[in-house]
């Protein structure tokens, strides 16, 4: 019984011990990696609305939600041109997927990037990959948003054999378009 006593204290304090270390990495290293997120999130808001000269946040905190987690609005000449929204679309195959997409104030798709997803390779990650970006360009968030073959009015494309990862986009996009509505003062037909 003694021997067991001494092995339970050794033990609390390796614990103990490793508890510090990784709770010391961790003060060290969290405010690193925030502000490298902060800095990919603001590359991702001018990749996917170019033509933007200022961003600034949309002062309505009411339009945000467990989708909509940061709009921005994208100014050209003083004068906001259109949104950057910051989506965490509902679970796709393998989680959510969280992407940056820029409309203009008339619902047109300005860039579309992803920011993490762990979708399945070859199928789902696919919504990750430039070539779909651009296929999402051109895209006119009124109404309620469809899938469909390619970009157009109230559709976004779909990812052939990933449906569900399909379905998480077009489900933050359908966010997407219902706030655009409030923004621009006309609800979402």
């Amino acid at each position: 019984m003694n021997k067991s006593i001494q092995y339970a204290i050794r033990l609390l304090i390796i614990c103990a011990v490793a508890t510090l270390i990784l709770a010391y990495t961790n003060s060290q290293t969290a405010p690193v990696i925030a502000e490298r997120q902060k800095q990919e999130t603001i590359a991702a808001y001018k990749k996917v609305f170019p033509d933007a000269e200022e961003v600034q946040p949309v002062g309505d905190d009411s339009l945000l939600n467990k989708h909509i987690l940061d709009i921005q609005e994208a100014k050209v000449g003083g004068e906001t041109k259109g949104y950057i929204f910051n989506v965490e679309s509902p679970s796709g195959y393998d989680g959510p997927v969280t992407y940056v997409v820029g409309v203009t104030t008339d619902g047109a798709v300005t860039g579309f990037q992803v920011i993490s997803q762990t979708e399945t390779k070859g199928f789902g990650a696919a919504v990750a990959d430039d070539a779909y970006a651009q296929a999402m360009v051109g895209s006119i968030l009124t109404g309620e948003i469809k899938r469909g073959e390619s970009a157009g009015e109230s559709t976004i494309p779909g990812l052939s054999g990933a449906t569900k990862t399909t379905n998480a986009v077009l489900g933050g996009m359908n966010e997407v378009s219902r706030v655009l509505g409030q923004l621009s003062g006309s609800e979402a037909k």
